[in-house]
């Protein structure tokens, strides 16, 4: 027997800004008995999933639109609704979303010996557009560069990463899950809070008051590449190649559940 969590739901709240007051969006999610997505409401946008004997979702029906889902015979995810992706050896080195107004974007993806994510591309219309460089202590994720503009050697932005102790004791003996200990994006600090299965269930933040680091230099030239894919290198908390969830600067707060299933 094996057990399982997922998130049931999740609370995300936006402090008041100057163009708008403090105000909460509300997650939700269900499962079936093997833990697949059965359900999902964000912000009273509903979507369903319909998954096949293989544990893979075959259609996900949202605002009355089905877009269905294929994988080649790895079980590697190759289409969903109007996104495509190509593999080289397991891992995603091309991908191609359609935006908000309807144009397509492709972009394409690097990776190091160690099957680390070296390299992406992030086109315009979307958050951080530009060549993004990473950078590595063993497979924890330490710095990620983001490079734009005329300049693409010059990072115009850095996001940085803290570490500690994962659910081993030890700094990577469980794949750093429940290691994370903080990251820097855009001059703003992340500190995600665990459960005892290293579960994230509370985000809070804290803007930096000052930032004097001095960006590291890209090691490897541009090549031609972020939107809804998936990913393969560990960048928050696995290893494990899914489809990424939209990334929130809010505070989140997520409940789990825990599941059983026969394995």
């Amino acid at each position: 027997m094996k057990t399982t969590s997922e998130v049931t739901n999740a609370i995300f709240h936006f402090p008041f800004s100057i163009l708008h007051s403090p105000f909460s969006i509300l997650h939700s999610y269900a499962y079936d008995p093997a833990g697949n997505r059965t359900t999902s409401v964000w912000d009273n946008a509903s979507a369903t999933y319909a998954a096949n004997g293989l544990n893979q979702y075959g259609a996900i029906v949202s605002g009355g639109v089905t877009n269905a889902v294929t994988y080649d015979a790895c079980g590697n995810l190759t289409r969903a609704g109007t996104s495509t992706y190509q593999y080289f050896m397991g891992l995603l080195i091309h991908a191609r979303a359609k935006d908000a107004q309807g144009v397509y974007h492709s972009s394409s993806f690097e990776n190091d010996a160690e099957n680390r994510r070296r390299y992406k591309h992030v086109p315009s219309g979307f958050t951080q557009p530009g060549d993004h460089y990473f950078t590595y202590s063993g497979w924890s994720l330490q710095v990620e560069d983001v490079c734009s503009g005329p300049d693409y050697w010059t990072p115009s932005a850095s996001n940085y990463y803290v570490w500690g102790k994962d659910l081993s004791g030890t700094v990577d003996g469980a794949g750093g899950v429940g290691g994370l200990l903080a990251t820097e994006v855009g001059g703003v600090w992340y500190f995600p809070l665990y459960d005892n299965n290293g579960t994230s269930r509370t985000t809070s933040r804290k803007r930096a008051r000052s930032s004097r680091r001095t960006p590291t230099t890209p090691s490897a030239a541009p090549s031609p590449s972020q939107a809804p894919w998936p990913t393969r290198s560990r960048s928050a908390s696995a290893r494990s190649t899914s489809t990424p969830k939209a990334a929130s600067t809010t505070t989140g707060t997520a409940t789990t559940r825990r599941s059983w299933a026969g394995g």
